[in-house]
């Protein structure tokens, strides 16, 4: 019995040595691990690149700055600027080998060390293929990389070759400036300029379905409001139109219909209005659209159209009626309805 208990004792040891090492190893990770990008921190990369360097005698270090991060923070807030490095830091994960390390040293730095002899042409083109692989990136258009390099030299450490690399790196960027301030103003491109683009294309409808646009109520309204405000000021006609699913007797469906009913509602006042026009579910039982470009003669035939479509639609055998009411946008209708009141 006491070999037994001893070996039980023996293997619940093992068990936990297991364990104790598997947490080691997990939190040895969390140290060496930039929180943020995921890729090594400062005092890692250091460490590991020593390592390399002191086995091999050989590298390539490249350091790896954004130029004018600040904006990007200052512009659009600083969770923008994390997806940023976050994008950036995945982008370059996926250029490197196995055996390459890759660390985040500074806010918006990072350096990437090759652990093979290579040449300072080897270190321009791998330059190079990184900045076009950031201008080819979805990210790159409110700011730029700058990337330099050095090789391993006798007795280069860490530091030595971080040294060579960010003087460069200075030179660079002096260099950049420089070359900016000489564009003519003509082909410089304002920073607010660049900013208005990724905003156009954040406002910009991806996706865009055919027919007419569907908003929820609280849209619809201010849509209704901006194209009211718009015909103050140009020519034009703007009508919206309200229709109503009912039983046939001034009801409305019962629920185990209304459902379907709707949706096919829905679908018909997509696809017989235009782009250009709006719609809305007022209630259970009633869409609201706004027709741009339609005066109050051409109701009747939008309106006669959908529910023609509608009924065609239907399943056989429910009893339903599609009402319509329409009404013109425009300041004085507005008004006189007002005054009615």
């Amino acid at each position: 019995m006491e070999g037994m208990d001893m070996g039980k004792d023996e293997q619940e040891i093992d068990e936990n040595i297991i364990e104790l090492q598997k947490e080691n190893r997990r939190l040895n990770k969390l140290i060496e691990t930039d929180w943020l990008t995921g890729v090594y921190n400062r005092g890692a990369v250091q460490n590991k690149v020593n390592e390399l360097i002191n086995k091999n005698k050989n590298g390539v270090m490249l350091f790896l700055d954004v130029d004018h991060f600040k904006d990007i923070n200052d512009r659009f807030g600083h969770i923008v600027g994390d997806q940023f490095l976050k994008d950036l830091a995945l982008t370059l994960k996926k250029m490197i080998f196995r055996n390459d390390i890759i660390g985040r040293v500074g806010g918006d730095e990072f350096v990437v060390f090759i652990p093979v002899k290579q040449d300072m042409e080897f270190v321009e083109e791998r330059c190079r293929q990184i900045k076009r692989r950031f201008r080819d990136s979805s990210f790159q258009r409110t700011v730029s990389l700058t990337v330099c390099g050095t090789v391993y030299q006798e007795g280069d450490d860490y530091l030595s070759m971080f040294d060579r690399a960010d003087q460069q790196m200075i030179s660079e960027k002096r260099r950049n400036r420089m070359l900016e301030e000489k564009k003519p103003e003509k082909e410089q491109i304002p920073g607010m300029m660049i900013d208005m683009r990724l905003i156009s294309a954040e406002l910009h409808e991806s996706n865009q379905v055919q027919g007419a646009f569907c908003q929820d109520y609280e849209v619809f309204k201010s849509i209704y409001c901006f194209t009211e405000r718009r015909l103050r000021r140009t020519k034009g006609n703007a009508c919206i139109i309200l229709f109503t699913i009912t039983d046939g007797g001034n009801n409305f469906p019962h629920f185990s219909v209304r459902e379907a009913q709707m949706e096919i509602l829905s679908e018909i006042i997509q696809k017989c209005l235009r782009s250009g026009d709006v719609y809305t579910q007022y209630s259970s039982c009633q869409f609201l659209t706004m027709v741009s470009d339609a005066s109050m003669e051409n109701i009747d035939c939008i309106a006669e159209r959908i529910c023609s479509c509608f009924y065609k639609r239907v399943p056989g055998g429910q009893e339903s009626c599609l009402l319509h009411h329409g009404y013109p946008l425009g300041i004085d209708e507005t008004k006189k309805l007002i005054e009615q009141k």
